[in-house]
């Protein structure tokens, strides 16, 4: 066995402690597995980024860990590590959408980063794929183990593809049950006796209070009937959250809308228009993008709209129907200082999301009048003055029937009604009572 010798004047190398470094290999493993990156790591156990990379080298060689639970692998090309931040900061961003009660599609998401400047309107189609790598933690074939910080794996919502259909996979089977037995004869006698005297006894001879008045609906009766239209299903579910309280019903085109949507909606105006006169005009709030293919899609929505207002033989909208453009707009785009002309440019900063809802509420007040609305609201209570009709009161059971009832006989006069209502009952059930019943039945 040799030693190392030492020059003179030179210090002894320090050797680490065998259980120190084990300490700080555990320490790395449980961090790594709590879902701290390599960098998290090192700075909290305040040693170099290549150390920890070697810790994590070394356990993944050793069996204590798979590569794809040490949430990074060693940099490689410029664009990996490229991909690796802006997969960080989209994480790191997802609890904006949170506060706003949103769950972002991708889309979404991919105009904040461009926002943010975390990436370019250039890598959207690769921002798509790299998103969808980091949820699942896999590649596209769903076997190599992604380099990538692993995202959540229901971040983003889907709003176009949809699973339809039912199953019956939950329907139990029974046994049919055996017929039950009459009820028995003498109770229900009993009981029927029971709550004639009841009734009797317990009568306190109150008035019924009546119903309180309703509101009207909140376009009851409007001139105006309006509908909210947007370019795709994601915008149409946060329209939806956002005008709650507006009762206005929301479509969504779907990008390249289908005629029998179209066709769908068109005849839903015609039938709203033809079965309320009071609609004068029908506003459509349209709300899409203001580039090339959303100028397009808006353009056809609008030919759809005249096409069913009076020159097709299958559906005649009996009114005008105006669409207005709500949003997106160049103006919008200028004036709000927008990366795009697509929606999702308008929902990236907490302030942008305020002016998108502020815009949309302001549209669909601007077709209601709160004038008419209140001229229809009808009084709390109803009013028997402005009916000219009295105002019914309680009858007090011990008073006297000749002090309440006019028409009674000098006999009665002198009992009170709950002695006249128990005398009545008395005489209900004389002898051959039912008898009597029976033929008042045949009558």
């Amino acid at each position: 066995m040799t030693t190392e010798a030492c020059l003179p004047g030179q210090a002894k190398p320090k050797r680490k402690s065998p259980r120190r470094a084990l300490e700080l290999r555990g320490k790395i493993k449980e961090l790594c597995l709590a879902g701290h990156t390599p960098i998290q790591i090192s700075k909290i156990i305040g040693k170099t980024k290549q150390a920890v990379f070697l810790h994590l080298k070394n356990l993944v060689a050793d069996g204590e860990l798979r590569q794809d639970q040490t949430n990074y692998q060693r940099a490689g090309p410029l664009e990996e590590r490229k991909w690796y931040k802006i997969v960080e900061r989209m994480i790191e961003e997802l609890p904006f959408y949170t506060r706003q009660g949103i769950v972002p599609t991708a889309r979404k998401m991919g105009y904040r980063l461009i926002e943010l400047g975390v990436m370019t309107k250039g890598d959207f189609d690769l921002f798509y794929k790299k998103s969808a790598e980091a949820r699942r933690g896999v590649d596209y074939t769903y076997t190599k183990p992604s380099n990538l910080p692993k995202a959540p794996i229901d971040c983003f919502v889907d709003e176009i593809r949809q699973t339809t259909g039912n199953t019956d996979i939950d329907n139990k089977p029974w046994e049919p049950t055996p017929d039950q037995e009459p009820d028995d004869p003498f109770q229900v006698a009993e009981d029927a006796i029971k709550q004639c005297k009841d009734a009797i006894l317990e009568y306190d001879g109150r008035c019924y209070e009546g119903e309180k008045g309703a509101m009207p609906g909140r376009w009851y009766k409007q001139p105006i009937y309006c509908e909210v239209w947007g370019e795709s299903d994601a915008i149409s579910v946060d329209l939806l959250r956002f005008l709650h309280g507006k009762n206005v019903k929301v479509a969504a085109m779907r990008g390249q809308f289908s005629t029998p949507f179209m066709v769908e909606c068109c005849r839903r105006l015609e039938r709203i228009a033809n079965l309320h006169d009071h609609i004068e005009k029908i506003a459509i709030l349209y709300f899409g993008d203001s580039d090339d293919a959303g100028n397009n899609i808006r353009n056809k929505v609008e030919a759809a709209l005249r096409f069913y207002s009076g020159r097709s033989d299958d559906i005649n909208i009996p009114v005008e129907v105006e669409l207005r453009h709500v949003m997106i707009t160049p103006e919008q785009v200028r004036k709000y200082r927008l990366t795009g002309y697509q929606l999702e440019a308008f929902m990236t900063t907490e302030k942008r999301l305020r002016d998108f809802k502020k815009i949309a509420i302001e549209a669909v007040d601007e077709c209601w009048d709160k004038d008419i609305y209140d001229d229809n609201c009808p009084p709390e209570k109803y009013d028997y003055e402005a009916h000219g009709e009295d105002e019914p009161q309680d009858i007090d059971p011990d008073d006297l029937c000749g002090e309440v009832y006019s028409d009674m006989s000098e006999e009665d006069d002198e009992i009170t009604i709950r002695e006249k209502m128990v005398q009545m009952a008395t005489e209900a059930f004389k002898p051959g009572w039912e008898k009597e019943r029976q033929n008042e039945k045949d009558d």
